[in-house]
């Protein structure tokens, strides 16, 4: 089974939406635009991790680098 770490946060996000619209619009939008958009933030907060994940990994791999070239009798390659 696919593991899915944002869906909580992102149904928060549309729970809270759903508030703020008040019963009436929630109920106008319906169950499958609301579960479109809990749909989209959820990608959207997985996409932002990634990039962060992504971004963290070439740091290190730069810092692996420097501190490689700083070790006494190791030749650059």
């Amino acid at each position: 089974m696919h593991a899915r770490p944002y869906l909580p946060q992102a149904k928060r996000v549309v729970e809270h939406f759903c508030q703020e619209l008040g019963p009436q619009l929630s109920q106008q939008l319906g169950d499958l635009h609301l579960d479109a958009l809990t749909l989209m933030i959820e990608s959207a907060l997985s996409a932002s991790a990634y990039d962060t994940l992504q971004l963290s990994a070439n740091e290190l791999e730069d810092l692996l680098a420097r501190t490689r070239q700083r070790m006494p009798g190791h030749s650059a390659s």
